[in-house]
């Protein structure tokens, strides 16, 4: 019968092991048999990425409340808490619009410096 009093942090460190080996078998098994990475990436999207969602807002429920406390614990109020919430949220738009637009300031340059060395060697 499987043992179930571990630690929240032991159970999460099991299921991360559990992952890194099963992507590292599915990558060396892809390495023999490369047909065999369509079905594993079937079964990966139908059958494993739902367990992998629920695992990981199972987290989140844990772990948000585990930075309440503590934030609590070192005596921050509950106000600044909801105030840091709600600048990290303005914080975060700006860093996803300076992730995306230096992705496309750098796909832009790729394509001309691209463009320029197929000219050139094209032209001689």
């Amino acid at each position: 019968m499987a043992e179930t009093n571990r630690p929240l942090a032991n159970r999460i460190l099991i299921g991360l092991a559990v992952g890194v080996i099963a992507g590292v078998a599915s990558l060396a098994l892809g390495r023999v048999w490369p047909d065999s990475l369509v079905f594993v990436r079937k079964l990966s999207t139908s059958a494993l990425d739902p367990f992998g969602q629920i695992f990981l807002r199972m987290l989140f429920f844990v772990v948000i409340p585990l930075v309440f406390a503590s934030l609590a614990t070192f005596g921050v109020p509950p106000e600044g808490i909801g105030i840091v919430l709600g600048v990290d949220r303005v914080l975060d738009m700006v860093r996803t619009m300076t992730n995306v637009g230096s992705d496309v300031v750098t796909t832009v340059v790729v394509d001309a410096q691209e463009a320029r060395a197929e000219a050139k060697a094209a032209g001689g």
